[in-house]
């Protein structure tokens, strides 16, 4: 599985790993997830295209996302949205926990380079973005 990250600063593809890991080590560097929000464009057009009723689906839809930990709505591939504040502090929480890129607690895979993420922190700092 994989991750398309689409924002302001363009796109930033990842497999599942590679986004855990950014999650997780954001985390362990202050980043307090804010919960990805439901792109309810998207949903009410995924439901018409369904024939569905649009509100319908999306009361439904809202409904299973609040049921969710604020940590797992990051994990889906729905469209959500990570708002400005949330995505600038999880790029700035990364980068400190890039450069310290030694603490075993980060578990960085000796296979993985880190500076194959540090495109993230830019495309992260620069704002909002769809998780795809």
């Amino acid at each position: 599985m994989s991750y398309g990250l689409r924002g302001k600063a363009g796109a930033f593809d990842i497999n599942i790993w590679g986004w855990e890991f950014i999650l997780k080590a954001a985390s362990s560097y202050g980043w307090e997830p804010a919960g990805a929000m439901i792109n309810e464009d998207f949903v009410r057009q995924e439901a018409l295209a369904l024939q569905e009723d649009p509100e319908r689906v999306l009361a439904e839809y809202r409904e299973e996302w609040a049921k969710l930990p604020v940590e797992e709505t990051y994990l889906y591939n729905s469209w959500q949205v990570v708002a400005d504040d949330d995505a600038r502090d999880l790029g700035e929480a990364f980068e400190r926990a890039l450069n310290d890129i030694d603490n075993p607690a980060l578990d960085m895979s000796e296979s993985v380079e880190a500076d194959c993420f540090r495109p993230f922190i830019d495309f992260a700092k620069a704002g909002q973005f769809l998780i795809l």
